[in-house]
């Protein structure tokens, strides 16, 4: 959700012919609405200029177009981990500078704090992340768009002991595609499931001609 932010700040500052300095935004949302639904519902952003809060001036819609007329979901698809990490990486350092640096800084969207799903805007600092919601949003507000974003990328639900439980068409589609068949994902059977995985999908490459980076 922070690479979506960004993206927006980017758009909003060009449509207003404004320094990107002077944009700030507060995102709320999974990774399924923004990239594997291409800015689908349910996500929400605040934006600000300054300490105008402009919010209601972009739509949705005309955000979603404002990214798709800049060419943000048509970039070329580099091969290799290493060249499509780039951006998550300067993310993932931001943060951790925060916390490093025991800034206090405000994010625009921190993925996963204290154990949420999603997305939230935080103050990071030493003492970890402070969930920092625009004023109109309770946390289960929050909570809940996250967790019906995160249905676009297969994910039923996340259990209080970090289980992950997939929508059955997932199961279906992967069983159907991998002969890899995995309705709940245990925290303790990660390292297992993920060479299961692997081996499965090396054999589909195989069978289907593509070669493995």
């Amino acid at each position: 959700m922070d690479l979506l932010c960004n993206d927006i700040r980017y758009v909003v500052s060009k449509e207003l012919r404004a320094p990107i300095s002077s944009v700030f935004v507060r995102g709320i949302g999974h990774h399924g609405a923004y990239y594997t639904a291409r800015m689908g519902e349910p996500f929400f952003v605040q934006i600000l200029q300054g300490d105008k809060d402009i919010t209601t001036e972009f739509s949705h819609g005309r955000l979603r177009d404002l990214c798709y007329a800049e060419g943000f979901f048509d970039r070329p698809q580099l091969r290799g981990p290493l060249a499509s990490q780039l951006p998550v990486a300067a993310s993932f350092l931001r943060n951790t500078l925060a916390i490093y640096f025991d800034t206090g800084e405000l994010r625009m969207s921190v993925p996963g704090p204290n154990g949420l799903p999603g997305g939230y805007p935080c103050r990071l600092s030493a003492n970890g992340a402070e969930i920092a919601l625009p004023d109109a949003f309770t946390l289960q507000d929050a909570i809940r768009i996250n967790e019906e974003g995160a249905r676009y990328d297969g994910i039923e639900e996340v259990k209080a002991d970090g289980t992950v439980v997939f929508l059955d068409q997932n199961v279906r589609n992967m069983e159907e595609v991998l002969d890899y068949s995995c309705k709940e994902l245990k925290v303790s059977e990660l390292a297992e499931r993920a060479q299961e995985l692997n081996t499965k999908l090396e054999k589909c490459y195989s069978r289907v001609g593509i070669a493995k980076d």
